[in-house]
């Protein structure tokens, strides 16, 4: 990829545009020749809003609405190329919405007749037992000649990021002499929980047999949730949630000895920064979904009818299968880590 190279990724789809490039080059690793990155995201995390960020410094702009002047600032930059990584509808529209004049995304069927249309390039879908959504997505890019040589997501954390990190550790007094354990308890789906009064006495017996200070984290609106938890458990466990932001967290994590918690965002960027995760699974599938590596432990029972990826038992809200994990098992999994 020449010159300037602008990027677009997008939730739920991911979009990579090139400006002012003749045509994508094989590139050993897609983030060898890109000058920005921009952030497009636009769900219920963000309260409806479009939220667009940039890694360059003081970039950050803020959308309540997909309005047409939202749009009119993604064309000024004149995009080639859009890969929308996801199946649905609503990202082919925002790849067209976007002007890139070449569009890649995987065919599908099921869906409006018009949805494959958006498209300029469709590659078919390619899945394999125990293939990883990572593997799965760099199949599309591969199709239009994007080999990455490593496809496993590395989040960088600058020093900055990492000095205002430690400066929150010192407000809410959390040691900083001793490895850090940070538990992420909470799930924006609840039927992915394990449970508030397990982590209880899991944080107590890692309290016990290790000593080490515990952090919880989570979003502002689960501190009172954190609170409970902290409040049932003996001294050196600290309550950070709803007081490290999405750019915050990163570094928060990376700073930490390890990381234990439901499948969520907050075990996707731990294993980002490079911490070591344990994974409390229940419906979701783990080959899909859980960090490669033997720096990751998963915790999950061996029924038959995982993964079912439905929400709770017969849509319940409730997962038998995180009900019947236990706290010995996933104490074994964090002294396993722990003691590497």
């Amino acid at each position: 990829m020449k010159g300037s190279t602008p990027v677009r990724l997008l939730n739920p789809s991911l979009f990579i545009l090139t400006s002012r490039s003749p045509a994508p080059q094989p590139t050993s690793r897609i983030l060898d020749s890109i000058s920005r990155f921009t952030f497009v995201n636009h769900s219920k995390y963000s309260g409806g809003r479009y939220i667009v960020t940039s890694i360059l410094p003081n970039r950050l702009f803020l959308y309540r609405q997909a309005s047409v002047l939202f749009f009119l600032r993604l064309w000024k930059y004149n995009f080639d190329l859009a890969v929308d990584l996801r199946a649905g509808s609503r990202g082919a529209i925002l790849a067209l919405l976007t002007g890139a004049r070449q569009r890649v995304g995987f065919f599908q069927k099921g869906h409006p007749f018009w949805r494959n249309w958006l498209f300029t390039h469709l590659a078919a879908p390619y899945v394999k037992p125990d293939n990883h959504m990572t593997e799965y997505y760099s199949n599309l890019l591969a199709e239009y000649q994007i080999t990455p040589s490593d496809i496993w997501p590395v989040i960088v954390v600058s020093e900055q990021k990492q000095e205002i990190a430690g400066k929150l550790f010192n407000e809410e007094n959390v040691p900083q002499d001793r490895p850090i354990i940070a538990i992420q308890p909470f799930c924006l789906w609840q039927y992915k929980e394990w449970g508030a009064e397990k982590y209880i006495q899991l944080i107590q017996q890692i309290r016990t047999a290790y000593n080490l200070p515990v952090i919880i984290t989570g979003s502002p609106e689960e501190r009172v949730r954190a609170d409970r938890i902290t409040e049932s458990c003996e001294n050196h466990v600290y309550n950070l949630a709803g007081k490290t932001p999405l750019g915050l967290l990163p570094a928060v994590l990376k700073a930490c000895r390890l990381f234990v918690g439901s499948d969520s965002a907050g075990m996707h960027i731990a294993a980002g920064v490079g911490t070591p995760t344990v994974t409390i699974y229940g419906p979701s599938s783990v080959s899909d979904w859980a960090p490669r590596g033997s720096k990751h432990s998963i915790v999950h029972t061996e029924i038959p009818c995982l993964p079912c990826h439905q929400k709770g038992c017969d849509g319940s809200g409730t997962s038998r299968c995180l009900e019947e994990l236990t706290v010995g098992d996933v104490f074994a999994a964090v002294r396993g880590q722990i003691d590497r």
